[in-house]
């Protein structure tokens, strides 16, 4: 997109400099995928509980919410799915990387 600029007068001069002609790049649309998992072996070491695990989720939900900025405009962005799963086992059969290739 070609946009008007007004910069700073350059080396000592007073006011603003003539308009000048610029480019903005940006992207019309763009797509973040997050995935990580959570290990219940190391979990029980740490003593990362379940309470925790409800935080991060709560955390992805609501990822957008206050993060305005000039690039990125109030009610732009936003999550529209969030896929958790939790196994019965402590070591399930289904490896992360399989549930994770699977959306």
């Amino acid at each position: 997109m070609k946009i008007t600029k007004s910069v700073n007068a350059e080396g000592g001069k007073t006011g603003k400099a003539s308009d000048t002609m610029d480019m903005k790049h940006y992207v019309n649309f763009g797509l973040y995928v997050i995935c990580g998992s959570i290990n219940c072996q190391l979990a029980e070491k740490t003593g990362f509980t379940d309470a925790d695990a409800e935080k991060i989720k709560q955390a992805l939900c609501t990822l957008f919410e206050n993060d305005a900025s000039s690039a990125r405009p109030e009610g732009v962005c936003e999550v529209c799915r969030v896929y958790w799963w939790k196994h019965k086992e402590k070591t399930p059969k289904e490896i992360s990387a399989m549930i994770q290739r699977s959306i």
